[in-house]
């Protein structure tokens, strides 16, 4: 899903990286704030996906330090890795829109650095 701000994508695992109590502290930040701070690192050494993309929330509102909230699905992270390990692909901002704490995933917006040759294809 895209829009003229950025393209969403589905982060998953809260559940494995952030406990209920943090989940329903971050979707009142998101309520109140609407959109909250947060990076995308690539995570090559994962064991069970090379081209992990890890979600982090960067925002002091949440907590000082940045905080390692889930991944991007293995989809998408599969059509970024590449792009982010050769340096074509860079993160201009990353914001958390939503998150579903009954079920442990959350959305992102991302939007990207425009540089030559650096076109993924989104299924939306």
């Amino acid at each position: 899903m895209s829009d003229a701000r950025g393209v969403v994508f589905d982060v998953v695992g809260l559940d494995h990286r952030v406990t209920r109590a943090s989940q329903k502290k971050l979707a009142q930040l998101v309520k109140d704030h609407r959109e909250v701070e947060c990076s995308l690192k690539r995570d090559p050494e994962n064991e069970y996906d090379e081209n992990a993309v890890k979600v982090y929330v960067d925002d002091p509102n949440f907590r000082a330090k940045k905080v390692h909230i889930g991944y991007l699905r293995r989809g998408t992270a599969k059509v970024l890795a590449s792009g982010m390990d050769a340096e074509r692909l860079t993160v201009r901002h990353c914001y958390l829109i939503y998150i579903d704490v009954e079920h442990g995933w959350g959305r992102v917006r991302v939007s990207f650095f425009k540089t030559p040759g650096n076109k993924p294809k989104f299924k939306t």
